[in-house]
């Protein structure tokens, strides 16, 4: 199954979540994770981006292309929750830095590209504010 992930990528270190969501459909022999978009949720956009990059390096899958979404809610203001997540929304665990950049392209321009792009059905798996 061909599939595009769009969430807020934290919480690894807290919850089995997103971060983990990511890991798993890289892994998983039956996904080919095409393109993942971030959106702003339990930290602000641009960590998650960080986040997410790190998690696919991590991961063994640095070309996975990652592209900056929404910064906050459509109607209603940011509500982080670093409080509970640490203030890069991974517990704090200091994670190295990626080593690439996102996409020059939105989220929504590259989920739109990728399901566009591709001869076979894709599979949106929205694991956050679906504000993207």
């Amino acid at each position: 199954m061909r599939a595009l992930a769009d969430g807020d990528h934290a919480k690894a270190a807290v919850v089995l979540d997103d971060a983990l969501a990511l890991l798993f459909a890289v892994r998983h022999p039956g996904l080919d994770l095409r393109a993942v978009g971030c959106v702003a949720g339990n930290t602000d956009v641009d960590q998650v981006v960080r986040n997410t990059l790190t998690v696919l390096e991590q991961a063994g899958a640095p070309t996975v292309p990652v592209a900056r979404g929404a910064e906050r809610p459509l109607l209603e203001p940011l509500r982080t929750a670093h409080h509970v997540h640490g203030r890069d929304g991974m517990g704090d665990l200091g994670l190295p830095a990626p080593a690439r950049r996102p996409a020059e392209v939105d989220a929504v321009m590259l989920l739109r590209h990728a399901i566009l792009a591709s001869p076979r059905p894709v599979t949106l798996v929205p694991t956050a504010p679906l504000t993207n």
